[in-house]
């Protein structure tokens, strides 16, 4: 008999400025990439995860999750410090835990959370740049958080869907969305949304949206209309990636 397989889940944050994106490419810096190679300094043998998401470039996380297997006998308490000492320090380990087998990151997921900061302060801040996108003026987070509320239910947000997305079904079922101040950060303002699943740039096109409804480009009457069209052209910009977060997911 061979080895003991274990299977593990691991929660991880990132800063995702450096990175092209979460999952494997020929030549580039992925999270996937590093982490794998991290963990497999740890455990001793070629490690491969499972992403909960497939951030794109730029996307920062603070709760993503994966899931793989190894084998050896090191304790789960100990995988986190040992996988932080060999990682960059723009990604890093928050917990492990061993998880019964078949256990799938993405597939046993039941939802997600994103959030997309807005930074509304007078003055630009070079600390924010990655993290935030600078709007350089007010904005009615009232008005935007009345309009989020129009997300929330079973739709199909073909609206939201970017050129390029494979998937067989734009019908998404949004659990909540809100539009509120970070008190930690002040002047920014925050769009965090949950659902069963997201498509293709969905949140960060909804977050243009919103944008378009906290400048009183569009009216929050309007957005209702726009999600029952299903048309891509009808909403503005995909916002930059770099104010965008995934928060947490959930099982």
């Amino acid at each position: 008999m061979g080895p003991e397989v274990r299977t593990l889940k691991i929660a991880l944050q990132y800063d995702g400025s450096a990175f092209c994106g979460f999952q494997r490419q020929r030549g580039l810096r992925t999270v996937q990439q590093v982490l794998e190679e991290g963990l497999g300094k740890v455990f001793g043998h070629d490690v491969r995860v499972t992403g909960a998401g497939r951030t794109d470039a730029g996307v920062h996380a603070l709760g993503q999750v994966v899931s793989t297997t190894c084998t050896g006998s090191i304790p789960t308490v100990r995988i986190v410090q040992a996988a932080n000492s060999v990682l960059p320090e723009d990604l890093a380990l928050v917990s492990a835990e061993e998880v019964a087998q078949g256990f799938h990151a993405r597939r046993d997921a039941v939802g997600k959370t994103y959030r997309y900061v807005f930074d509304t302060s007078p003055a630009r801040s070079p600390f924010r740049r990655r993290y935030s996108l600078y709007v350089g003026r007010g904005l009615d987070a009232g008005v935007m958080d009345e309009a989020s509320k129009r997300f929330v239910g079973r739709h199909d947000f073909s609206a939201f869907r970017a050129s390029g997305s494979s998937v067989k079904t734009s019908v998404r079922t949004v659990a909540g969305a809100s539009v509120h101040e970070l008190p930690h950060l002040r002047g920014c303002i925050a769009f965090e949304i949950t659902a069963d699943g997201f498509l293709y740039n969905m949140v960060r096109i909804m977050a243009g949206l919103l944008l378009d409804v906290g400048t009183g480009k569009v009216d929050v009457e309007k957005v209702r209309a726009i999600i029952e069209s299903r048309d891509r052209s009808r909403v503005g910009a995909t916002l930059p990636a770099s104010g965008l977060w995934l928060v947490s997911v959930q099982y």
